[in-house]
């Protein structure tokens, strides 16, 4: 019975430990990753500064157009191949 009680007692001390072991890991993962993504903006942030300051904010601002164009009346003005008959 006391060699059960002490393997039941090894089992939850283990699980304890490697519960607080993948938890330090993970922060420490969580910090390294955090500091990757700053250091990746803070290079973009340079790249960008450097051609055409402000450019590549404005360019995604702007409404992207239709890639069909629609007439803007029905008549059309200009030299044409064929007869316009209106």
């Amino acid at each position: 019975m006391i060699v059960l009680v002490a393997i039941g007692a090894a089992v939850i001390v283990f699980s304890a430990v490697l519960t607080v072991a993948l938890g330090r890991a993970a922060a420490y993962a969580d910090r390294d990753m955090e500091r990757q993504r700053r250091q990746e903006l803070a290079r973009r942030e340079r790249a960008s500064s450097t051609s055409y300051a402000g450019w590549s904010r404005a360019q995604s601002a702007i409404a992207r157009d239709p890639s069909t164009t629609v007439p803007s009346s029905s008549r059309s003005v200009g030299t044409q191949r064929f007869p316009v008959s209106s």
